[in-house]
């Protein structure tokens, strides 16, 4: 009951934020949005229960797509959401489900409480309770991703439904790039849906990794297919021109080759795919569009990229030299980055996740962050030593490649938080899954 009840406030917290969130934009549709939702989250229950998590997060690039309902919007992903919260709240309240709370679940909502406290120090109050909304998003997409999703099966599912819609959307980029796209140097990246070229590599950086595991967890036609799709994303990835996300996916690549031990040619296959659709370019398309702008994109690293994303690095530093306690509040660094630094960089994100936690929340923000991500980290060593079997190593070392790729490419670029919540919901689930199954006694296959 007790385990219940924590449960059940741990849920309300998101779901009461939401709430007042659409509420305060306007009270007239709150109540026909809420019906509309209970209705289409009937239907879904209806059908699987493990559709809910999976929804979400096939959603998570939809959440650049808005629905209008009155003078609300409310935007795909918010709406997974929503109703992912109603099947959690009415499953724990039948005991059909049951949250896990250790020690990450406990920083995670120590972490939501920092970022709330600073909101008392921002500038820019409406900015702040945007982000703090956007954080209880994410947080309700962790809680109910790890609450449905109970082993690897689950797991492996939603890696699948995460595989196609990636694949989709590389596809879409492709043909945005080389048939809608524009034309001339530093003018256009392939940004699929995400209307930022970052933010798609972001995506591609998580969804890769999970599609090698695919390729390695498969057998004849079907590794065919997903190793099909798998240079779809990476030729995707590489019209982005995203040059931090490209050191991210190196990184992601590399946590394979150097944890995994067996079958390392699907591994070093994909390295391979990766350096010739890249570096390719240059060596054998010198002449062609795609290698000219990157070579543009590489040629500016010691140029003005480098000096803005230094000045930026110092705005944030200043920020938390400044506000060590509780920073500026959250969302505000773009409102203030030129009251700490130069005025060329106001309205800039800071390009650095790190130091953007540090200059928000202050420094038992970032600590608290950085403690979350190791945490995470020794979690999923652990259920890499207790998986059952090899197909559960590689899931692992997947997860954690995306992980470590988010990571890296999160030094040099800051936004799209959802996959953060999304990539720890996955760690979390095989974690929980290896450890129960190694005390059950499960033996490796």
């Amino acid at each position: 009951m007790r385990n219940n009840l924590k449960g059940i406030i741990l849920i309300l917290i998101p779901i009461i934020g939401i709430a007042i969130s659409y509420a305060l934009t306007s009270q007239q549709y709150v109540i026909v949005l809420f019906i509309l939702l209970l209705s289409l989250y009937l239907v879904l229950i209806s059908y699987s229960r493990k559709m809910v998590a999976i929804l979400i997060i096939i959603s998570v690039p939809l959440n650049w797509i808005a629905i209008q309902i009155g003078n609300v919007y409310i935007s795909l992903f918010d709406a997974t959401i929503i109703l992912g919260l109603l099947y959690l709240v009415m499953a724990i309240l039948t005991n059909k489900e049951r949250l896990h709370f250790g020690k990450l679940e406990a920083l995670l909502v120590v972490l939501i409480a920092i970022s709330a406290l600073s909101i008392t120090v921002a500038i820019d109050k409406a900015e702040s309770l945007s982000m703090l909304l956007n954080i209880l998003k994410g947080f309700s997409a962790f809680m109910i991703i790890t609450s449905i999703l109970k082993d690897t099966d689950d797991l492996r599912s939603a890696i699948k439904a995460n595989t196609v819609a990636a694949s989709i959307l590389a596809i879409f980029s492709i043909i945005q790039y080389f048939f809608i796209g524009g034309t001339g140097l530093g003018h256009f990246r392939a940004d699929s849906i995400f209307h930022n070229a970052n933010l798609f590599a972001n995506y591609m950086i998580f969804s890769i990794p999970l599609c090698v595991y695919l390729v390695i967890h498969y057998r004849r036609i079907k590794r065919f297919f997903t190793s099909s799709l798998l240079i779809i994303m990476i030729t995707a990835f590489s019209i982005t021109f995203s040059r931090g996300g490209l050191i991210g996916l190196a990184a992601g690549l590399l946590c394979f080759l150097f944890t995994i031990k067996k079958k390392r040619m699907a591994i070093i296959t994909a390295a391979v795919i990766l350096v010739f659709i890249i570096m390719g370019y240059f060596v054998l398309f010198p002449k062609s569009a795609v290698g000219e702008e990157w070579a543009f994109r590489i040629g500016r690293i010691k140029g003005r990229a480098a000096d803005v994303r230094i000045e930026l690095a110092q705005e944030a530093i200043n920020m938390m030299k400044s506000n060590p306690f509780l920073g500026v509040g959250i969302g505000n660094f773009e409102v203030l980055g030129s009251k700490y630094g130069d005025d060329t960089t106001f309205g800039m994100i800071s390009h650095n996740v790190y130091l953007e936690v540090g200059a928000e929340t202050g420094i038992f923000g970032l600590l608290v962050y950085l403690l979350i991500l190791i945490i995470f980290i020794f979690n999923l060593w652990q259920a890499r030593q207790e998986a059952a079997s090899d197909d559960d190593l590689y899931m692992v070392i997947a997860i954690l490649a995306a992980f470590i790729g988010i990571s890296v490419h999160y030094v040099f670029f800051s936004g799209f938080r959802e996959l953060f919540w999304i990539i720890l919901a996955f760690g979390s689930v095989l974690y929980k899954y290896s450890i129960s199954s190694s005390s059950m006694g499960i033996s490796e296959v």
